[in-house]
């Protein structure tokens, strides 16, 4: 365990057998292999790039810090055991955000450890969740869930964030987001959702989704408003959404008790019924290049 601003690097070449518990104010692991438990755990302000690693047992992540730990960043680890992160600070724990891609293997998770992750930014790009073991985190109310381009989840999702964002991924089961903090999450879109989506608004926040790039939306859609917030599709007008044949928008079992839902550039495709029961102080919108194939029964 290092002390201060003391720095630790593993570079090429290097390979540990036995149990690996470090500490340090900055680690860089660059095309090492660990075929035994590690735990890394940093505090210091720096980004720390970390690519072409082996790990062959469990991984645990701790970041301390305002920094980050850049997990597979140019170019992809290799994940044999399961993954536990915390996060106590504003730092950020992300992974192939330089564009490496990382796979984590069928029957392993990524779970929160006793730290939580309560601030600070947990990111994903060109990452690759194979089998069915649930993947869900329950994020505090000031940190930031944020899927990037180039990602596939094949298990169901449960998360819940302060703010959320997903752009240019594939979701093969159903999900199920949580929003917990005030602030505005515009969602670039381009997002294929093979399973349920369920949206849950706790807040005067937005939840708002495919901003930028088109949603796929290949299940039913379920969307939950909490407070005065808002829920909406395609808010900015620049993109739109489609949903499958055979399936339907609708609240859910949460409510939408207040606040409001907008629709913009949605397309329903086919003729299931459409009914949205909201509540008597929330509001619904149907803004321009909406289209709508089944009945609609909407109160408000």
């Amino acid at each position: 365990h290092l002390t201060g601003s003391a720095q630790l690097y593993l570079y090429i070449g290097s390979e540990f057998n036995g149990a690996l518990d470090a500490e340090a104010s900055a680690i860089v692991v660059n095309t090492a292999t660990f075929n035994a438990p590690v735990k890394l755990t940093r505090w210091g302000t720096s980004s720390d790039n970390c690519s072409g690693n082996t790990f062959a047992g469990t991984l645990e992540l701790v970041n301390d810090g305002t920094g980050g730990f850049y997990m597979g960043d140019a170019t992809g680890d290799v994940y044999a055991g399961d993954i536990t992160i915390s996060n106590t600070s504003t730092g950020t724990i992300r992974w192939g955000n330089g564009g490496g891609l990382n796979t984590l293997s069928s029957g392993l998770s990524i779970s929160l450890g006793t730290g939580g992750f309560d601030a600070g930014i947990l990111l994903f790009r060109g990452f690759t969740q194979l089998g069915s073991t649930p993947f869900d985190l329950v994020l505090g109310p000031n940190a930031q869930f944020n899927i990037r381009p180039g990602c596939s989840f094949d298990a169901t999702m449960d998360v819940s964030a302060g703010d959320i964002y997903l752009e240019g991924s594939t979701f093969n089961d159903q999900v199920l987001l949580t929003k917990t903090g005030t602030g505005t999450n515009g969602s670039g879109g381009g997002n294929i959702f093979n399973g349920t989506l369920e949206l849950v608004n706790t807040t005067s926040g937005h939840f708002m989704m495919a901003e930028t790039f088109v949603d796929y939306y290949n299940d039913d859609v379920l969307v939950n408003n909490l407070s005065t917030g808002t829920i909406r599709f395609n808010n900015s007008g620049a993109s739109g959404a489609v949903l499958a044949a055979g399936h339907t928008v609708m609240v859910g079992t949460q409510g939408f008790p207040s606040g409001a839902l907008r629709f913009r550039n949605f397309d329903q495709l086919g003729n299931a019924p459409v009914d949205l029961p909201l509540g008597p102080t929330a509001s619904l919108f149907f803004l321009p290049g909406c289209e709508f194939g089944g009945d609609m029964v909407a109160t408000c």
